[in-house]
C-alpha cells in the first residue's frame, strides 16, 4: 500500500512539474472564483435560470424526485404538477404526441434534468448553503478547463494547449459562467473528458496497446450517458461526435 501511494504522489508531482503554468492559472481562477463566490448575494449571470434551479431542488428534496415527474419547476407550481394524471388532463397533449410510450401524459420537458439532482440530494441530506453549490460549480468548470488543455496538449503541444486554455478561461462566456448554479458547467466538464479520453483511447488503438482496452472504452460511453441526462444542448454534441 505505501509503495502504491508514493507512485501516485510521484506521478502526481510529475504531472505537476510538466504542466507548472497551467497549474498556477487553475489556482488562481480557483482563488478568484472562490473569493467571488462568497457573497451569499451575489448572483451570475444566469440568475433567473439559477434560481429557478435552486427552487426546483428544494420542491424535488422536499417530495421526492419522481413526485414531480423530473419537471423544472417555477415557484407556485410545485402541486399542480400532481395534476397532470388526472383525466381532465390527460388530453392535453393531443396532436403533440412525440410516441406512443409518451401516450397522453406529460412526464418530461424538453431537455433532461438530472443534473438538478445532486442538489436535490444535497438538500435531502440537510446541506443548504449557496457557497458549497457554487463551489462544487466552480471545480467543474475548472474540472472542464482541465480536460480541455488535456485535450490540446494530445493534438498538439503543450504550449499550444496553454494559450488555447488561457483564452478559454480569459473569455466572458467561462469567466461569466464558472460559478453559476446551473448545467454549464457539469456539461463542460463531460464534454471536454469525452474529447480527451477518446484522443487517449484512439492513440491506444494506433499503438495497439489493449491493456486499457475496456475501460476507456466504458469511461467514454459512460460520460456521454451522462452528458445526454445534463441538457438537451448535448444531446446533438453526443450525437454528431
Amino acid at each position: 500500500m505505501p509503495g502504491i501511494l508514493n507512485r501516485i504522489f510521484f506521478n502526481i508531482k510529475i504531472t505537476i512539474t510538466a504542466n507548472l503554468p497551467f497549474v498556477i492559472l487553475i489556482a488562481i481562477l480557483f482563488g478568484y472564483f472562490t473569493v467571488r463566490a462568497l457573497p451569499e448575494n451575489r448572483w451570475n449571470g444566469w440568475k433567473c435560470c439559477s434560481t429557478q434551479m435552486l427552487l426546483t431542488a428544494r420542491f424535488w428534496a422536499r417530495d421526492g424526485l419522481f413526485n414531480h415527474y423530473l419537471l423544472g419547476l417555477n415557484q407556485g407550481y410545485g402541486k399542480i404538477v400532481r395534476y397532470f394524471d388526472e383525466p381532465e388532463l390527460q388530453q392535453h397533449a393531443h396532436g403533440a404526441v412525440a410516441s406512443n410510450l409518451l401516450a397522453q401524459k406529460l412526464y418530461y420537458t424538453h431537455y433532461p434534468s438530472f443534473y438538478i439532482t445532486p442538489l436535490a440530494l444535497m438538500m435531502r441530506w440537510g446541506i443548504d448553503s449557496l457557497f458549497i453549490f457554487k463551489i462544487l460549480s466552480i471545480i467543474a468548470s475548472l474540472a472542464g478547463l482541465a480536460f480541455f488543455y488535456a485535450f490540446i496538449k494530445s493534438i498538439s503541444n503543450k504550449i499550444a494547449a496553454f494559450i488555447a486554455a488561457l483564452y478559454f478561461a480569459a473569455s466572458p462566456v467561462f469567466m461569466s459562467n464558472a460559478d453559476i448554479i446551473e448545467y454549464l458547467p457539469l456539461e463542460d466538464a463531460l464534454v471536454f473528458s469525452i474529447m480527451f479520453l477518446s484522443i487517449v483511447f484512439l492513440n491506444r488503438l494506433n499503438l495497439k496497446n489493449f491493456n486499457y482496452y475496456k475501460t476507456y472504452l466504458a469511461a467514454i460511453w459512460g460520460a456521454s450517458f451522462l452528458l445526454s441526462l445534463v441538457s438537451y444542448n448535448s444531446t446533438f454534441f453526443s450525437l454528431l461526435f
